[in-house]
């Protein structure tokens, strides 16, 4: 069976008026989408946005960068911190922990877990190796110091294998907060950079 296309000018030209067509079609089709999709993606950012920058305001009056940071300088260099100085630490840990204060900017909230995560282990660890030390100060502050007994300076008398157990305690604590403050300070540039 033989079928007979037909071979005219006005043929060949309805075909191509069809093809530019069905193009220009699916140009604008596509367009649209695109526009539609990045409404959505600006509406969600702006919805992300509105939700997670109060929570970061707040993580910042609740743990200032200059006091945080001076309290975790004192946990590793002195071996010691104030009851003022862990309430600081403790209570962002739990700031942290609350689920209102979760973000919603998975990249924050990544940054915000890794802290969590950080504080929690130095203050598991600081309610381990920590005890009150000292007098009060200023009627109501308690000084706690890591393992008095086994620090020569602070009146304890350690054998050989104590004294290497507490410079293993000073090593652990350096690094745990070491990682909290590069942990806080990511935190901070990242949400300074997606939130405000």
């Amino acid at each position: 069976m033989k079928i007979d296309v037909p071979t005219g000018p006005a043929w060949g030209l309805a075909l191509i008026t069809l093809g530019l067509g069905y193009h220009f079609l699916m140009t604008w089709i596509a367009v649209k989408e695109k526009a539609a999709s990045a409404t959505r993606d600006a509406q969600f950012e702006e919805r992300t946005r509105s939700h997670d920058a109060p929570i970061f305001h707040r993580l910042l009056e609740q743990a200032p960068e200059y006091p945080f940071k001076k309290a975790l300088s004192d946990i590793a260099n002195d071996h010691a911190f104030t009851s003022t100085q862990i309430a600081l630490v403790t209570n962002t840990y739990y700031f942290l922990d609350t689920v209102g204060n979760k973000f919603n900017d998975a990249t924050v909230q990544e940054k915000a877990s890794t802290l969590e995560k950080c504080l929690d282990e130095l203050t598991d660890f600081t309610g381990q190796h920590f005890s009150v030390y000292g007098p009060i100060i200023n009627g109501d502050v308690l000084r706690f110091c890591m393992e008095t007994q086994w620090n020569i300076d602070r009146g304890g008398n350690p054998t050989r294998e104590e004294s290497v157990k507490y410079n293993e305690l000073s090593r652990r604590l350096s690094q745990m907060a070491r990682a909290t403050v590069a942990a806080y300070e990511d935190l901070l540039r990242t949400g300074h950079q997606r939130l405000l």
